[in-house]
């Protein structure tokens, strides 16, 4: 008999503790909606993540394009400047060969 009894307690102890820590349906409809509330700010919270990534992957691609115009434009006056240089070049040989010739014909002598 005693053992029935403390059978019988366990079991009602088992039931208050259930019965104190437990929730109601109702209780736990509200959790689930709040948690769909939680999920819902974080998918826009994502959604505007995505948003930020890719106008951050626009700008980077319009600095990049202007890194490469900048870069396009500074080889082409590199390029320009060899020319220019090969030309000033040229001419200078032209006229010392004249001045040598001019040198020579009135027999001076240069340094």
């Amino acid at each position: 008999m005693e053992e029935e009894n403390k059978k019988i307690d366990d079991i009602l102890e088992i039931l208050n503790f259930l019965k104190d820590n437990s929730v109601t349906k109702d209780e736990f409809q509200e959790h689930v909606n709040e948690f769909k509330e939680h999920v819902n700010e974080f998918k826009e919270h994502v959604g505007e993540f995505d948003n930020f990534r890719e106008q951050q992957k626009e700008e980077f691609r319009k600095v990049r394009s202007e890194i490469i115009d900048h870069v396009d434009g500074f080889v082409g006056l590199h390029k320009h400047l060899e020319v220019e240089l090969a030309a000033v070049n040229n001419k200078t040989n032209r006229l010392e060969n004249h001045i040598n010739m001019i040198a020579k014909h009135l027999q001076l002598e240069l340094p």
